[in-house]
């Protein structure tokens, strides 16, 4: 018997838990089975990506939540310092 359950299933199964859905409530908003929900959370590691997606927009988190416990960083990355912008202008 395994001690230690995967990262993703225990997120799965607290993120529906937080949001009071049982495992059918979830599989019927996701749009998958029931049985789906039951082995995401057992072993995320035997479950297709579409489900993960699936399960993931039904919980209103992206599906990285799931996968990697973060959101996605939504900030787009500057270009270009000020610093050395500043300097790029001085080099003539």
């Amino acid at each position: 018997m395994r001690d230690i359950v995967d990262p993703v299933s225990r997120r799965v199964r607290d993120l529906r838990r937080t949001h009071a859905l049982t495992q059918q409530e979830l599989a019927d908003k996701a749009g998958v089975s029931r049985h789906a929900v039951l082995r995401l959370e057992a072993d995320a590691r035997r479950v297709h990506p579409s489900t993960v997606r699936k399960v993931a927009r039904a919980l209103g988190v992206p599906p990285q939540r799931l996968t990697i416990g973060t959101e996605p960083n939504t900030e787009m990355p500057r270009a270009v310092s000020q610093n050395s912008r500043g300097a790029a202008d001085h080099q003539g």
